[in-house]
């Protein structure tokens, strides 16, 4: 027996940490856009969240919002949400996918 849900995130602004790779964040990232929410992404490196930037568009037809940085910085990390405020009006769900190397 094989079951399907889906969710409807329409209109909800998602924040996903360490979505900048191939791993889990970005796959989480992708999910969320294709169910409609408005994505923000971040990671430590620019080309790795470009290419997960780009499939999102591919999936959802809309950008989503990308911020390169380090969550270890604190200074990074407030600033990390003010942008996300400040772009998209609101923040309605925060995936923290962090890693650390």
């Amino acid at each position: 027996m094989s079951s399907s849900v889906q969710f409807n995130f329409q209109n909800k602004v998602v924040l996903v940490t360490g979505s900048g790779g191939s791993g889990t964040g970005a796959a989480i990232a992708i999910s969320f856009a294709k169910s409609g929410a408005k994505v923000a992404i971040t990671g430590r490196k620019v080309e790795p969240l470009q290419k997960v930037a780009d499939e999102i568009e591919k999936v959802s037809g809309a950008k989503p919002l990308q911020i390169v940085g380090d969550l270890e910085d604190q200074a990074f990390t407030k600033s990390l949400l003010e942008q996300v405020i400040a772009f998209y009006s609101k923040l309605d769900i925060l995936v923290s996918q962090l890693t650390s190397t």
